[in-house]
């Protein structure tokens, strides 16, 4: 059976709506994934990183710049273990 004109616009038509809500969704998920990403600039200038090694907190309350730069001394002074955490996580292993 073969579509009528009418029906035939009718089904682009529903195609072409369907396509435009999908774009739609897309610019979304590219807002949001923007949004994220500065959330993420902004926390690393937020003071909430710990220095920490296997033992101990070496020094929390840091922004990230100053975290680098704290585990750069203790690499001088042959501290072994380093990471940078967040306080938060810094915490629990104190605990």
């Amino acid at each position: 059976m073969l579509a009528t004109k009418d029906e035939t616009l009718e089904m682009k038509s529903e195609d072409i709506n369907n396509q435009e809500e999908l774009f739609q969704e897309n610019e979304v998920s590219s807002e949001e994934e923007s949004t994220s990403h500065e959330n993420a600039l902004s926390e690393i200038n937020e003071p909430i990183w710990s220095v920490v090694n296997f033992e101990q907190v070496l020094e929390d309350g840091l922004t990230y710049d100053e975290a680098v730069q704290k585990m750069k001394e203790a690499m001088e002074q042959k501290i072994s273990g380093l990471c940078i955490i967040t306080d938060e996580a810094a915490q629990r292993l104190s605990s």
